[in-house]
């Protein structure tokens, strides 16, 4: 059985068994695959290789993701401290409103006539009759 392979677009990459030293070579779509997959794979004289280190993409895509749970934390923290900031303007007026309602209740008292006159005399009438 004949196999035609068409040399000019078959790329090989050559690697080195980290074992027994022999260099050989592999196509470089398979080789960029186990690089991936960190699966195992074996040299000619039967020694297990593997890629153990993150391929760049593995790496850029490991700190993309790391991006996006910082900026979900971020997230989370400014929903929070907007929570509490609307909590801390509604305190922030109902103190105001209390402040109107004590100086009110204060400006209605100063402009009563006086009360301590008018309960003496109360006490002394009740206290005769008794």
């Amino acid at each position: 059985m004949k196999i035609d392979i068409d040399k000019s677009s078959l790329e090989m990459t050559e690697w080195t068994c980290c074992a027994c030293g022999c260099v050989q070579w592999m196509p470089t779509d398979h080789n960029d695959s186990l690089r991936r997959s960190h699966k195992t794979f074996y040299c000619v004289n039967g020694h297990s290789q593997h890629y153990p280190k993150k391929t760049p993409i593995e790496e850029v895509e490991e700190k993309l993701m790391n991006e996006y749970s910082k900026n979900a934390q971020l997230e989370s923290r400014i929903k929070k401290l907007e929570k509490e900031r609307t909590q801390i303007v509604d305190l922030t007026t109902v103190l105001k409103d209390i402040k109107e309602s004590q100086n009110a209740i204060r400006s209605f008292h100063a402009n009563q006539p006086q009360k301590s006159k008018s309960k003496s005399f109360l006490k002394r009438i009740f206290s005769n009759h008794s």
